[in-house]
């Protein structure tokens, strides 16, 4: 973890900087994830997130990030898009899924699925 560059900051701040980080890590924060979550801070809707997520994982990994784009936008964000993260329950997700299924697409369920398990543990940290 980098706590600063010299010659911004003296080894006398960079020395107190790191009893902080310390005591912080004592008290069962980590400084790492701490930093992580400012980084985050913009994140606050399940549309944000999935933003987020599939600007930084799907759309330079997979060969056709349309797909989870295409679920999330026709079957996810009408029902939880505009919802904060930790509003989200389980009862919403079971409300996307029972959409889909009642809809006559078994198949997509399973999908859906996936990608909102994927979706909501990038919410969690």
């Amino acid at each position: 973890m980098t706590l600063g560059k010299y010659p911004f900051m003296g080894l006398a701040d960079a020395r107190g900087e790191l009893l902080l980080k310390k005591r912080e890590l004592l008290n069962g924060l980590d400084p790492l994830v701490a930093r992580k979550r400012e980084a985050w801070s913009g994140i606050e809707t399940m549309d944000h997130l999935f933003e987020d997520w599939f600007a930084n994982d799907i759309k330079p990994r997979l060969k056709h990030p349309n797909i989870p784009a295409r679920l999330y936008r026709k079957e996810m964000k009408p029902v939880i898009g505009d919802m904060r993260i930790e509003q989200v329950t389980a009862r919403d997700v079971r409300e996307v899924l029972e959409r889909v299924k009642l809809s006559g697409r078994p198949s997509i369920v399973n999908d859906v699925l996936i990608y909102e398990a994927v979706v909501s543990s990038c919410g969690e940290a």
